[in-house]
């Protein structure tokens, strides 16, 4: 019974099984040790030369759309395999076999100082982090083969999309998501029903054109700080090439403990938390949708806002990066055609 039991734990081992991490559990960031294989030992009696340790390599694949996979590997540890011995009957050693860690696209690998040593922002990119070790050689009188890299790295998956959606919580960033694209993410009355970036795609179809957009968790006043969601999910509007702002026409107030915000203050808050968090995203080209439209009273206060960054009365808001200023409703949908054709035209103009 115990030799049966042994059995089940050292197959279940080789296999690899998943760590207890929720399905649907969003990992954008991890570290992983990763080892090249040995070489072949060469020999005097032979000659000949040993075979090259295999390598460990990163290779970016759409299908993947986070690092749980990884995860969830009972280990983190990722070895190539050795490469084989001179033997009589083989003079050249067979290469050991390549260790291959599959990432989503947009990955970037990171040594263990923090440097960026690749960044996988197509599908198939392949990106080698450990090397294998060589051969050994009787004609170089070096037999033993050469240990293969060794190193800690670091895989951080940064989202791709056209379009980057920033707000606070309760913007409405998740309604509009799922009025302007075929994405389904959560839609509820509370702050941060976004806890992992959502993205959709805005088909134009008469036009045979369309737009990546992509939604990241709400942004809160301290964000730099780490307050809320913190900075974490920034990463994921990087690449962007055009940020949608969404504030809500009414303002935010997070809990009833925290200061009340007014639209005005919100757009300047969301500036501020972004140039701290990337001096280059605070220069991205920016449309300003003010959502909630349908409410009461909202098209006063819309009317004061647009005055207001017009006549330029809030000196710590960047407005000349606003390509637009548009009044919308995500629930309703009032204003998303004309959302949705400033948008391409945005992108357009940066072609």
């Amino acid at each position: 019974m115990r030799l049966r039991l042994h059995k089940l734990v050292t197959i279940a081992s080789a296999s690899r099984p998943s760590r207890r991490i929720p399905k649907g559990r969003f990992i954008d960031r991890i570290r992983v040790y990763v080892r090249g294989g040995g070489g072949g030992q060469g020999c005097l009696r032979y000659g000949g030369i040993g075979g090259r340790g295999g390598d460990v390599v990163v290779t970016a694949h759409a299908r993947w759309s986070s690092l749980a996979a990884i995860a969830r590997r009972d280990s983190q540890r990722f070895i190539a395999g050795s490469g084989k011995n001179v033997t009589y009957n083989n003079k050249i050693g067979k290469q050991g076999t390549n260790e291959i860690i599959e990432v989503p696209v947009g990955t970037v690998v990171y040594d263990g100082y923090g440097n960026v040593i690749g960044d996988l922002d197509v599908d198939g990119s392949r990106l080698t982090v450990a090397t294998g070790g060589e051969g050994g050689s009787a004609m170089l009188e070096k037999y033993s083969g050469a240990k293969g890299e060794r190193k800690m790295i670091t895989l951080e998956m940064k989202t791709i999309a056209d379009v980057g959606l920033v707000g606070f919580p309760n913007a409405g960033k998740s309604t509009l998501l799922k009025a302007l694209s075929s994405a389904d993410p959560k839609v509820a009355d509370y702050p941060f029903t976004t806890v992992r970036p959502q993205v959709g795609v805005l088909q134009y179809e008469k036009l045979d054109f369309r737009l990546v957009l992509a939604d990241v968790p709400g942004l809160v006043e301290g964000a730099s700080e780490n307050k809320g969601m913190g900075h974490r999910f920034l990463r994921h509007i990087e690449r962007t090439r055009v940020l949608l702002f969404v504030v809500d026409i009414h303002g935010f107030q997070l809990k009833s403990t925290d200061p009340f915000r007014s639209a005005i203050k919100t757009v300047e808050i969301l500036e501020r938390e972004l140039e701290l968090h990337s001096k280059e995203l605070a220069f991205h080209p920016c449309i300003l949708a003010v959502n909630k439209m349908d409410t009461d009273g909202s098209e006063e206060l819309f009317s004061d806002l647009k005055m207001m960054l017009d006549e330029r009365t809030v000196p710590t808001i960047k407005t000349p990066r606003f390509h637009s200023i548009i009044g919308i409703s995500a629930k309703t949908k009032e204003g998303l055609l004309e959302l949705k054709d400033t948008l391409r035209q945005c992108f357009m103009s940066l072609h």
